[in-house]
């Protein structure tokens, strides 16, 4: 069973999307998402994404390579790093340590290179945030049966 185990403050969030907007300007890529290994959307930005079903369809693609990608380290020892190539676009997702990630899905024209180097760079700028929401004191919330409507 998954359970969300963090929260995340209108803060933490409109600091992560200021990184995906500095990351989209700089790489030109299609669409760049954070998510989490649930498959939970955290954010998005996108040049021709504008439906946010659309958006939480590929987190939950990309939380499902993530864990299968996890089994397979065991083989090909590369950690936190997933790229495939289409016709005419890719896809790039990149985990953190905190268990959150980074999807690109990017043209052909757009260099990997280039697509990695800042998808680091808004990983060192995003982990101490996905470090403090990880870590934030949670609130105990019980349910009982009464406060079911059934």
């Amino acid at each position: 069973m998954d359970i969300v185990s963090y929260t995340i403050e209108k803060k933490d969030l409109e600091y992560i999307e200021s990184i995906l907007e500095k990351f989209i300007m700089a790489t030109y890529v299609d669409l760049v998402l954070i998510g989490d290994e649930g498959g939970r959307v955290v954010s998005f930005l996108s040049s021709d994404v504008k439906d946010e079903r659309e958006a939480s369809r590929f987190a939950v693609v990309c939380a499902g390579v993530l864990g299968a990608l996890d089994q397979l380290n065991h083989i090909i020892h590369e950690k936190n790093t997933f790229f495939t190539e289409g016709i005419n676009k890719s896809i790039y997702i990149r985990i953190s340590q905190y268990n959150f990630f980074i999807a690109s899905i990017f043209d052909k024209k757009v260099p990997l290179g280039s697509v990695k180097l800042f998808t680091e760079k808004a990983l060192k700028e995003l982990d101490p945030i996905f470090n403090q929401i990880r870590n934030r004191k949670k609130d105990n919330f019980k349910i009982s049966f009464d406060m079911l409507e059934f």
